[in-house]
């Protein structure tokens, strides 16, 4: 596993658990929810609509939360959604840059609009950390494809020229086979020629 492969399945993971932890305003008491809401905005009624919505975006945190921390267990097979996460986050960014210019002057005066420029800035890193990231992952990938491709390459062309020499060997060892065949024949044969004239010398002295 490379660096980049590590850095990215860490700040995924980080960003995860962090994202899950807004299960606790799923789930809290009404009266903590109206406790929060007022120090963000105070006068705002805490009716049936608020509530939902800061629920449900709650909720939506933490599905989030949850399918980044899956994504981080496979980075290459997961590559397409990640960066998908990471291009709805920019978006996000932009599209609250653009709501908030308007009401820059008034905005800026509460504590809680430099919190969520702080969360912005935060979101923004890590999208842009992502798609770094998963640009030198793919491309350490690639790379160790086109390695792994050469040396195959490699493998192939000793092993065919391996089994060109083995071939050439044994058709040099065949024709020396051949040829010291016939020789050793006719010598066979002059032997017993002459093994058969000296019986017939001595059947005549007799």
């Amino acid at each position: 596993m490379s660096y980049s492969e590590k850095c990215l399945k860490f700040i995924l993971r980080l960003n995860g658990v962090l994202a899950m932890m807004a299960v606790v305003a799923v789930v809290m008491p009404h009266a903590w929810l109206a406790g929060c809401v007022s120090k963000v905005e105070p006068g705002l009624p805490v009716e049936f609509l608020v509530g939902y919505l800061a629920r449900s975006l709650s909720m939506f945190f933490v599905l989030v939360g949850a399918f980044l921390v899956i994504f981080s267990t496979d980075v290459v097979r997961y590559r397409v959604p990640i960066t998908v996460v990471a291009i709805w986050i920019l978006m996000a960014i932009l599209c609250f840059g653009a709501y908030s210019w308007p009401y820059l002057s008034d905005l800026s005066k509460q504590w809680f609009f430099w919190f969520v420029v702080g969360d912005a800035t935060w979101s923004f890193v890590f999208a842009l950390a992502i798609l770094v990231l998963q640009s030198r992952v793919w491309l350490e990938k690639a790379g160790s494809r086109g390695a792994e491709q050469e040396a195959e390459a490699h493998s192939s062309g000793d092993d065919a020229a391996a089994a060109v020499a083995g071939a050439a060997g044994g058709d040099a060892s065949g024709t020396g086979a051949g040829a010291a065949t016939p020789a050793f024949s006719s010598f066979r044969e002059r032997g017993a020629d002459a093994v058969s004239d000296g019986s017939r010398g001595q059947n005549h002295g007799t």
